[in-house]
């Protein structure tokens, strides 16, 4: 599955994740806090929006992916989503 992602202003991304059948796509806006680009020593933003939501969608369906989140709300809701995505990422 290859999610498509485009940058928004505000530290903001437009994701869309197509569903394992192909037949749909679900649309999601994520926010990068600067503090969670920082915690996690990542200066690449889209990088690690691509790889937070690859990392979701490795272990829950795109339609629990809610339709707005943050980088934080990942790292909250699902803490294995981010283990060692910085050691992954460097």
């Amino acid at each position: 599955m290859t999610i498509e992602i485009m940058a928004l202003p505000n530290h903001e991304w437009a994701v869309q994740v197509p569903q394992a059948d192909g037949t749909d796509v679900t649309y999601h806006k994520v926010r990068v806090e600067p503090e969670a680009a920082v915690t996690l020593d990542i200066s690449d933003e889209a990088l690690l929006v691509r790889k937070a939501v690859e990392d979701y969608l490795a272990h829950a369906s795109p339609t629990t992916l809610p339709h707005d989140l943050t980088i934080d709300w990942l790292r909250r809701n699902v803490p294995s989503v981010l283990d060692d995505l910085s050691t992954r990422l460097a």
